[in-house]
């Protein structure tokens, strides 16, 4: 495989052009008329959605990594999946090429891109305005069954297993947000993009998924509290936790989620191209972050 060096210049995979992802999916799953259509969101990796017409999935995901994805840790990725969905959980599902490859590449201007496809599911991602109290409170529960399950499959995340503090540690998602965790048709819910996933305080999952009440501008700071308070009580209540509330501890990853989402936003004006409003919706967060209160 080609190697990235230090005047190689990094493509974003979004670049690579349809003609060539048809043939890639042609060549590596036997896929006869495939059609494809770009998926919304994607800075550093990209998703397409896959037609199919023999005796495979209906509709597939091709997800294609960018050049430095460590494959080693996609490959523990994947595991992971596995694993969860043993615990009734709902996860991507790989769909394996031809010569039975989880993981197929596919070339570009001499770089080769990690891919996997993975079978689909129809979602609906809910937002703090819409989201109501009982898929809150199934929300909660499935955070807190993760953290439980997720405490002895250390293997799977990053981060040291030593914990000479008295911080609860355990496999954390490191980028929970509603978009990460739709609703499927039958109620149930679909938690995916493991690749931040680490072995930390479980106070850094739920600040991350809290302060995401509050960035977003769907509702007032009012509603954002509420949301919170209810999701907080639900998660701490259940006899899958594994510690007791602590404010303190919360706020302390809420201020650390709020400088490292300012400092991501920042870096996305930069790969934006210019575009007006992404720039403008970038900054309404960025604002409503330093106006933040914890």
């Amino acid at each position: 495989m080609k190697t990235l060096d230090n005047h190689q210049i990094i493509i974003n995979p979004r670049k690579i052009p349809e003609d060539k992802i048809l043939s890639f999916l042609i060549k590596t799953y036997d896929i006869v008329t495939p059609k494809i259509s770009l998926m919304l969101g994607g800075i550093e990796n990209v998703g397409w959605l896959v037609s199919f017409s023999d005796n495979l999935p209906p509709r597939s995901v091709l997800k294609i990594f960018n050049q430095n994805t460590n494959l080693k840790y996609l490959r523990k990725e994947i595991k992971l999946y596995d694993e969860l969905r043993m615990k009734g959980f709902f996860t991507p599902e790989i769909i394996n090429s031809n010569n039975n490859h989880e993981i197929n590449f596919i070339e570009y201007k001499n770089i080769l891109y990690p891919t996997i496809l993975m079978k689909y599911q129809d979602m609906i991602t809910t937002t703090p305005a819409t989201i109501t109290n009982n898929q809150i409170s199934k929300i909660a529960n499935l955070v807190v069954r993760l953290h439980f399950y997720t405490k002895e499959m250390k293997t799977l995340f990053k981060g040291t297993t030593e914990n000479k503090s008295k911080i609860v540690k355990t496999g954390i998602h490191g980028d929970l947000t509603l978009y990460h965790m739709p609703f499927m048709t039958n109620n149930e819910i679909y938690i995916y993009d493991f690749d931040r996933r680490k072995y930390g305080s479980i106070y850094e999952d739920l600040a991350s998924l809290i302060i995401t009440f509050y960035a977003s501008g769907a509702v007032d700071n009012i509603k954002a509290k509420s949301l919170e308070s209810y999701f907080i009580k639900t998660y701490f209540s259940s006899p899958y936790a594994s510690c007791k509330y602590d404010q303190a501890k919360l706020d302390l990853y809420k201020r650390a989620r709020v400088r490292e989402v300012i400092t991501y936003l920042k870096n996305l004006n930069i790969k934006s191209n210019g575009d007006s409003d992404s720039l403008k919706q970038k900054k309404d967060w960025i604002d409503r972050l330093l106006n933040l209160k914890i």
